[in-house]
């Protein structure tokens, strides 16, 4: 039947549309963690408009550890289903 031919097909693209919906709100969520985070813990003072040395090199090593976090735990829950 052409109808629920269409039904399925339709079915399987929204179970499609809304896993990259999920997926693009996980990754928004780790985007506002790292910012929180990072900026928590390597910004002491908004007085001026500029980040000075410390700072920079403290977001930059913050944003550095968690990548390598994110991805190692990518990497484990990836070779624990294989």
């Amino acid at each position: 039947n052409k109808m629920s031919e269409v039904s399925e097909a339709l079915q399987k693209e929204w179970a499609r549309f809304v896993e990259q919906e999920n997926g693009k709100g996980k990754i928004n969520g780790a985007v506002h963690e790292l910012t929180n985070r990072c900026w928590d813990t390597c910004i002491k003072s908004t007085s001026t408009n500029a980040l000075d040395g410390r700072e920079k090199a403290c977001l930059q090593n913050c944003v550095e550890r968690f990548l390598d976090v994110t991805t190692h735990t990518i990497r484990r829950m990836q070779n624990s289903k294989a």
